[in-house]
Order: C-alpha cells, then sequence, then structure tokens
C-alpha cells in the first residue's frame, strides 16, 4: 500500500473492451487497498495478488509505502 505524502499520482487501470479507467491521487490518498483483502483472506493464499494498475507520478511526489511482505507481517501479528 502506498500513501501519499505531498504531491500527484496519475492512476491508470485497465478495463474490459480495452478501455481505460483514470484518476489523480493527491497528499491524503492512498492506493493498494486490495491488498488487505489479500492479507484478511481465511485460508490466506501465499502468492501476491495481481497488479491491475499503473501510477505514474505527475509531480514531485513523497509518499510511504507498506510491501506486501509488512502488511501480512503485520496482520499475522493481529492474529496471533
Amino acid at each position: 500500500m502506498v500513501f501519499v505524502v505531498h504531491g500527484r499520482v496519475n492512476r491508470s487501470q485497465w478495463l474490459n473492451r480495452g478501455m481505460v479507467a483514470t484518476s489523480i491521487l493527491e497528499s491524503g490518498t492512498f492506493f493498494g487497498d486490495e491488498l488487505l483483502s489479500w492479507c484478511l483472506r481465511i485460508p490466506f493464499i501465499d502468492r501476491y495478488p495481481a497488479a491491475t494498475a499503473t501510477f505514474t507520478c505527475v509531480k514531485a511526489t513523497e509518499a510511504f509505502a507498506l510491501d506486501a511482505k509488512h502488511l501480512s507481517d503485520e496482520i499475522e501479528s493481529i492474529r496471533v
């Protein structure tokens, strides 16, 4: 998951029939929340979910990231 602290990020996602959905993410927003449902799935599937979107910085961006390993470790520590 990536949390945008400052800046602007363009999100592009391929949809059915070759269509593309785009949106702009700005300070205070985040993306990658599909990792939450992946980490919380029971039984847990030890394979990363497929990426379905592309993210490009539109202007200088500062962000904080949690990768899948960190996120699954955190969820596992909560379950114990």
